[in-house]
């Protein structure tokens, strides 16, 4: 009876030593697990910040091209008011408008 009481002993020690390791396992991988998601929540953040910089740095932008359309804008404008003023000057020159 001591005999079986013995392997039953050492049974049950081996089963303990295979939970023991399996928890250890699943430890190791938890923790593990744990340095992945501070990696991936670092990483995370970092994005987040560069896609701040991003937009803050696209409006800029596009505040500097509405700047230079708008001087296009009135850089043309003013070239056509001109050219009208002069055809205008002609023609009403050539009328006899301004009297010589």
């Amino acid at each position: 009876m001591e005999s079986n009481q013995g392997d039953r002993l050492k049974e049950l020690q081996q089963e303990v030593s295979g939970v023991k390791t399996v928890i250890q396992t699943n430890v190791h991988r938890i923790l593990e697990r744990g340095d992945r998601l501070e990696n991936l929540d670092g990483r995370a953040e970092a994005l987040n910040q560069s896609s701040e910089n991003f937009n803050l740095s696209a409006r800029r932008v596009k505040r500097q091209l509405c700047r230079k359309n708008m001087k296009w804008s009135i850089i043309i404008a003013v070239g056509c008011t001109i050219v009208v003023l002069i055809v205008l000057f002609i023609i009403l020159n050539d009328l006899g408008v301004f009297g010589h």
